[in-house]
């Protein structure tokens, strides 16, 4: 049976700035595999939440750590 599944994606670079959103939602069998990518300047994480609750915590979670307050509309 397919469920719903909530993707964020949290973009940390080095001078301290983070970006967060909610990108997208989608109906799967099982849930998607989160996935860390390592750029030059930037850690780049793609997770996947059950929930849109659960989604919209990870972002406030993520711009927390925001050391340039600077925020993303999705």
């Amino acid at each position: 049976m397919k469920a719903k599944f909530w993707n964020v994606g949290i973009e940390i670079h080095d001078d301290g700035t983070v970006k967060a959103a909610v990108l997208r939602k989608r109906f799967v069998v099982r849930q998607p595999k989160d996935i860390y990518i390592q750029q030059p300047n930037c850690e780049v994480y793609n997770l996947w939440f059950k929930s849109a609750e659960e989604a919209n915590n990870a972002v406030l979670e993520a711009l927390g750590w925001n050391e340039k307050k600077e925020t993303v509309a999705a």
